[in-house]
């Protein structure tokens, strides 16, 4: 047999080789390396702190992939067996495996991304209204259990669709947290407690809306604490029985109850909204001055006095 006989026979076998080779490759890959035939979208749900073996078991329970023992193998190879992330993934259409311990790896979730605005100033109530109808998985009753008045960080954010309540609130605390603390580095001389700092800055939130107003207001509301004197502001009441400002009457004025700052000195007994930052810095850095009573006006603006006299012909000049 000529030389030229032998590598053209070769020839023939690798290429008969290779076609083998292929059509079992395409085999495997269809059949072992892809998800079964099931309906999509799907909801896959990793628990957080789970392990290789239970992410691997979970998907071969939701018949995403036909190989448990494969999954496992690529990912150890690969080097992800450390960064796997909890969470819920939508998968959408049939994959590989190789793409599902991407996935899982990155924590590409693939869900539609939901921009949600909560304006300073606003309530829980507020919040869970807004949120209510934008997160698929938030669930007010768990919302208003985990959550606290005042500490809910005013901003726009972006959210999975699928985020759960208690990540919700996790990240609008943690924002607050941060903003807080940096205002503490900014400002090291306050000696106030941070909750009377919190609690301030949401009155603050409700009675002014310019930065010097803040600022001039806080000064105020610190004063009548140090001089134990009502804080007597209405914002209070809006948020303890529902009340507009100027539809508050004088029988609601002297009824009792934790949030009638005019009947009870003191700050009351928690935030009544969602300060933004600068309604936090003025509770902590107040401009200071000598009034003792501020109100605003039908017109918007802030007026001050530092008599009640001046104060009575402020509001039969500006609110009358």
């Amino acid at each position: 047999m000529t030389p030229n006989i032998e590598l053209a026979q070769r020839a023939n076998k690798i290429r008969l080789i290779a076609a083998v080779v292929f059509v079992v490759g395409m085999f495997f890959a269809y059949f072992i390396l892809h998800t079964p035939d099931r309906f999509f979208p799907h909801d896959l749900v990793i628990e957080e702190g789970a392990t290789l073996q239970e992410i691997s078991d979970t998907l071969k329970e939701d018949d995403l992939i036909f190989s448990k023992s494969f999954f496992n193998i690529w990912v150890l190879l690969t080097g992800n067996s450390k960064s796997l992330k909890s969470g819920t993934y939508i998968v959408k259409e049939r994959t590989s495996i190789f793409r599902m311990a991407k996935r899982i790896s990155n924590g590409v979730f693939d869900q539609d991304i939901v921009t949600i605005t909560i304006k300073e100033g606003h309530t829980l109530e507020d919040i869970a209204l807004i949120v209510g109808s934008r997160l698929d998985n938030f669930d007010p009753v768990v919302f208003f259990d985990i959550s606290k008045e005042g500490h809910l960080f005013p901003d726009t954010y972006k959210f999975l669709e699928y985020t759960t309540t208690e990540d919700f609130v996790y990240r609008l605390e943690h924002k607050h947290d941060e903003v807080m603390e940096e205002l503490l580095e900014m400002y090291p001389e306050n000696e106030r407690d941070i909750e009377d700092i919190v609690i301030a800055a949401s009155i603050i939130e409700k009675e002014a809306d310019t930065p010097e107003g803040r600022r001039m207001v806080s000064d105020i509301i610190w004063r009548r604490l140090e001089i134990d004197m009502p804080l007597q502001v209405d914002a209070t009441f809006v948020y303890g029985i529902g009340k507009g400002t100027f539809d508050l009457t004088i029988e609601d004025l002297t009824t009792d109850g934790a949030y009638n700052t005019y009947k009870r000195k003191g700050l009351p007994p928690t935030a009544i909204a969602n300060p933004g930052r600068d309604s936090l810095e003025a509770a902590i850095a107040p401009i200071e001055n000598d009034n003792i009573f501020f109100l605003t006006g039908r017109d918007g603006e802030m007026y001050y006095a530092v008599t009640y006299e001046d104060h009575l012909a402020n509001k039969r000049r500006f609110l009358d």
